[in-house]
């Protein structure tokens, strides 16, 4: 480059490496090879792999190693990847395929939304349609009925100053709402939490998640085939509440 002109000569050494890049160090641990590999892979081959991929086996504690990375190995990251080199070297024909007998069954306790979720479709599918209310009600209505109402401590207004204790009163108002917006005919229903006080202070309210339905006007719409529309009474409501317990599977039903 000198002899062409287009460099020169400078005494020192550059270095372009400002940085050392630091080589990762993992742990290899017994528990896990054996329970990823499913089988025992005896201590020297586990040095002799660990060695023979580049990595530098820094220390061998009792079920333990830990290595040192080579810089060319950017691929190793974790214990997993060590614990894939080592079985690829073991072989993966060497392992035996066994039958798992163990159960897959999740035991923990059953999500109960998953359960209303269920609960919903069915509803949907007797020709019910799901309204949200709102959960603060006025005294007014939640004095009502008879058991102790939990009172907001800083309501926004009068109309919402207690927790309901009840879904009909939020499903009424729906009705009354579309009734007066010329649409009598309705079947709604609404899922959601109530509250009662049992005790005085917070230990002493009591929420419970609870279903509630409300139908009104004609069930069927007069027609060319139907002079009249046939109305809601209460075998159309029994009829409903019947299916829904007969698919929940709930025996001994009684009205």
């Amino acid at each position: 480059m000198e002899e062409l002109s287009i460099g020169e000569w400078v005494p020192g050494l550059v270095d372009p490496y400002p940085k050392k890049l630091l080589t990762p160090k993992i742990t290899l641990t017994r528990e896990k090879l054996d329970i990823l590999s499913g089988i025992i892979i005896k201590d020297k081959f586990i040095n002799d792999i660990l060695t023979k991929i580049g990595c530098k086996v820094i220390s061998t504690a009792k079920n333990k190693w830990n290595c040192t990375v080579p810089s060319w190995r950017p691929d190793l990251e974790r214990e997993v990847d060590l614990i894939e080199e080592v079985v690829r070297f073991y072989g993966y024909d060497k392992i035996a395929s066994k039958y798992h007998y163990q159960s897959i069954m999740n035991s923990n306790e059953p999500d109960p939304h998953n359960y209303l979720d269920k609960i919903i479709s069915m509803m949907t599918g007797l020709g019910f349609s799901q309204v949200f209310n709102n959960s603060l009600q006025p005294e007014n209505i939640v004095s009502l009925l008879k058991t102790k109402s939990v009172e907001i401590m800083n309501p926004l207004s009068d109309k919402m100053s207690h927790l309901r204790n009840s879904l009909f009163p939020g499903l009424l108002e729906t009705i009354d709402f579309n009734y007066k917006n010329n649409h009598p005919n309705m079947m709604i229903f609404e899922w959601g939490n109530i509250f009662h006080q049992d005790k005085p202070g917070l230990k002493g309210i009591k929420e419970s998640l609870v279903l509630s339905g409300v139908v009104h006007g004609s069930l069927n719409q007069p027609s060319i085939h139907r002079q009249k529309g046939r109305k809601f009474n209460f075998s159309v409501l029994k009829g409903s509440i019947s299916t829904l317990l007969n698919r929940l599977t709930i025996p001994n039903i009684v009205y």
